[in-house]
């Protein structure tokens, strides 16, 4: 069972306005019911009562990570081809909640720090079009999830968010995280030339042995967040100093 080409980029298209409607009682659920919309009248073979009925069991209440939600729709047009649409209904939240987990893990707290600091780097070198390749970087691998999620859900069923947390397993998303204190002890090695102070050898051996502190801080457990503004401190200090 697959979507045709057509029918699951408008999906992922009209995804893109999740929280288009969002809304504090329902959330994204209007946004997500939109997104169903063209699958629903293609299972349904355009007819308005069914349709309509269909958009009335997954109106309620919904809210997961914007990026995960072509998954979830996958799902539920899924269940509603095989006409089990009470069997996604149950668990709809409790796989928006997983989702939502999984999700916040990889694009808020690894990839869009490390794009982040990709762009700064590129700034800080004088490489402005480095801005735009980071957010090319960024949506590749959003968009690429989006799809992968909408064809795992409509394939597979329940069954692709499993699959899914493999794919974005927390393990993988922990070692991915160990790119952010080495990307800011690169950043914190560039900033006194980006100011024009110029970096000494000794300056250089400072920030790198710095960034080895961060590696470890990383390696206890302690928060890159933590690390960061610990950097930035220290760096505040001996500016100040200095």
């Amino acid at each position: 069972m697959s979507l045709s080409i057509k029918l699951w980029s408008r999906i992922i298209w009209r995804s893109f306005f999740i929280q288009g409607a969002w809304n504090f009682e329902g959330m994204q659920n209007i946004g997500f019911v939109y997104g169903l919309i063209p699958g629903l009248k293609d299972i349904y073979g355009g007819n308005r009562d069914k349709v309509e009925k269909a958009i009335e069991r997954y109106i309620d209440f919904f809210n997961t990570q914007p990026y995960m939600t072509p998954l979830i729709m996958g799902i539920c047009l899924s269940q509603e081809k095989q006409g089990r649409p009470s069997v996604v209904g149950q668990a709809k939240m409790s796989m928006a909640g997983a989702l939502a987990a999984i999700g916040d893990s990889f694009f808020w707290g690894a990839l869009k720090p490390i794009v982040s600091l990709l762009a700064l780097m590129f700034v800080m070198i004088n490489l402005i079009w480095g801005i735009i390749l980071s957010l090319v970087l960024f949506n590749i691998v959003h968009i690429w999830i989006k799809v992968k999620g909408v064809k795992e859900g409509y394939g597979n069923g329940p069954g692709a968010v499993l699959r899914m947390g493999k794919v974005l397993s927390i393990e993988r998303i922990e070692r991915i995280k160990y790119i952010l204190p080495f990307m800011v002890g690169v950043v914190l090695f560039i900033l006194p030339s980006y100011i024009g102070s110029g970096v000494s050898p000794a300056i250089g051996g400072w920030l790198f042995g710095g960034f080895i502190v961060f590696m470890f801080m990383n390696y206890l457990g302690i928060s890159t967040s933590s690390s960061f503004y610990i950097g930035f401190i220290v760096l505040l200090i001996w500016s100040i100093i200095r």
